[in-house]
C-alpha cells in the first residue's frame, strides 16, 4: 500500500515539472505559516499565504495541491472546498487519487461526498488503494454502514499482493463482529481463501485473542 502511495506522488510530481526540492519546499518559512493558517481555517489568511507562497515557489500546481491536501488531511472541509474554488479560479485541478485517500482514511462522510460528487468510488477494483478497504479496517462501523448503502460493485474483489476480501482484514478489526454481520448481510463469501489459502475463519482460529469476540465470530464464519 505504500509503496503504490509513493509511485503516485513521484509521478505527480514528474508529471507537474516540479523542480524544487521537497525538503526545501516544506522547511520554507512561508510554506510553515500557510499550514498554520490552514489549521485555523481562515480563508482571509489562507488566500493571503498562498498568494505569499506563489511569490516564493513558481509552480502554482504544486502549491495548491498542496495546500489543498492539508486541508483534507486535518479534516477541515470549509478551508478544503474554499482552496479548491480559488485552485479552479486559475486553471488549477487538486482533486487527486491521494486526497481521496487521505479523506476515506479519516472517514470524514461530508469530504469522502466531496470527491464522489466529483467522480470518485469508493468501489474501484482496478486499484489497490481501495477506500472501502481503508474505510472498514481503520474506523468505526457507522461509517462502514454509510460506505455500503449505495454498494455496486463485487463484494468478493481480492485486493494487494496477499489478495484478501474485506472479510479477511475486518474480523481482526474494531468492531468486527458487527462489521462482519454486515459484510455478510451484503452476500460476501466467507469461504474465499487468499494467496496464503486461508479464510476469514482461519484468521480468526489463529490470532484473535478476545475470548467472547473469537466464539462470535466463528459461529457467523463457520
Amino acid at each position: 500500500m505504500k509503496r503504490v502511495i509513493v509511485i503516485l506522488f513521484i509521478l505527480f510530481n514528474i508529471s507537474l515539472g516540479y523542480s524544487q526540492s521537497t525538503r526545501e519546499f516544506w522547511e520554507h518559512d512561508e510554506v510553515i505559516k500557510l499550514e498554520k493558517v490552514i489549521k485555523k481555517g481562515d480563508t482571509v489568511k489562507i488566500q493571503k499565504q498562498i498568494e505569499n507562497v506563489l511569490s516564493v515557489f513558481s509552480d502554482s500546481a504544486y502549491v495548491f495541491w498542496m495546500t489543498f491536501n492539508e486541508a483534507v488531511q486535518i479534516d477541515d472541509y470549509h478551508s478544503m472546498i474554499f482552496i479548491e474554488n480559488y485552485a479552479s479560479k486559475r486553471g488549477i485541478k487538486v482533486i487527486s487519487d491521494i486526497g481521496f485517500f487521505n479523506a476515506c482514511k479519516n472517514s470524514n462522510i461530508e469530504i469522502i461526498s466531496f470527491f464522489l460528487k466529483n467522480g470518485y468510488s469508493l468501489f474501484k477494483s482496478d486499484s489497490d488503494i481501495n477506500c472501502l478497504y481503508l474505510i472498514f479496517n481503520e474506523r468505526e462501523y457507522s461509517i462502514c454502514e454509510w460506505a455500503m448503502q449505495d454498494f455496486k460493485s463485487d463484494i468478493n474483489m481480492k485486493y494487494g499482493n496477499l489478495q484478501r476480501t474485506l472479510l479477511h482484514n475486518v474480523v481482526l478489526s474494531k468492531h468486527s463482529v458487527k462489521k462482519v454481520k454486515l459484510l455478510l448481510s451484503f452476500g460476501i463469501d466467507k469461504n474465499i481463501i487468499d494467496s496464503q489459502g486461508l479464510t476469514a475463519f482461519d484468521y480468526v482460529e489463529q490470532y484473535e485473542k478476545n475470548i467472547f469476540k473469537k466464539k462470535k465470530l466463528k459461529k457467523l464464519l463457520k
